[in-house]
């Protein structure tokens, strides 16, 4: 997959935020777990996961995002690539998944 390089930068900075967030929230004491990263192109864009096996999202975190300064930032990144972050259980664990519509991206 082929996208310009402003693009590539942010998905990066997002990449980098969800892997920071999974190992240090998603596995207390040290506990075993396993991250997955995935990116898919679609039709219009891109889709970029990543997602853990770990304890999950703590209560609030996605219906008041402004409490957290990491998925604020995550939030931010991705509206500079007219696109949008969602997280949802991945039972166990989380996926956070980056989704970008509308760009060119080369396979």
């Amino acid at each position: 997959m082929v996208m310009d390089l402003d693009r590539a930068v942010f998905s990066g900075l997002v990449l980098n935020e969800c892997i920071s967030n999974a190992l240090k929230h998603a596995f207390p004491a040290r506990r075993p777990g396993t991250i997955h990263i995935r990116l898919c192109k679609t039709p219009g864009g891109f889709i970029l996961a990543v997602a853990d096996d770990g304890i999950g999202l703590p209560a609030g975190v996605v219906s008041h995002p402004g409490r957290s300064l990491g998925v604020r930032l995550m939030h931010a990144l991705a509206s500079q690539l007219a696109g949008r972050v969602e997280f949802h259980d991945a039972n166990p664990g989380t996926e956070v998944r980056l989704v970008v519509e509308d760009i060119d991206v080369r396979g």
